[in-house]
């Protein structure tokens, strides 16, 4: 492992067994439900929820370093169709996540 460039190996040879990345992600969805409070139930459909994940999989995840300085501080995450709530960051369809 190194900081600069933010570089992590593999260890170990992958089984297909439960791993680190599937507990990033259950704890981006809990973050998630957290976030929206008593709203995720009516907010995070399963088609927005699975839209969320693929976007911090495929964006946040991967590009997330939080030994780089100019690492993104704000996130905006497609929750599509939802309505606005602003208190919680929530509007037009995006809500917005702190580093």
């Amino acid at each position: 492992m190194s900081h600069d460039p933010f570089q992590v190996e593999e260890c170990n040879q992958g089984t297909g067994a439960a791993c680190g990345a599937i507990f990033l992600n259950l704890n981006f969805e809990n973050l998630l439900r957290k976030k929206l409070g008593h709203h995720s139930k009516r907010l995070l459909t399963d088609k927005r929820l699975l839209s969320a994940i693929n976007f911090f999989e495929g964006s946040i995840k991967r590009n997330f370093n939080p030994y780089d300085p100019n690492c993104e501080k704000e996130f905006e995450v497609p929750l599509t169709g939802s309505e606005s709530i602003p208190e919680i960051g929530l509007e037009d369809g995006y809500l917005m996540l702190s580093k």
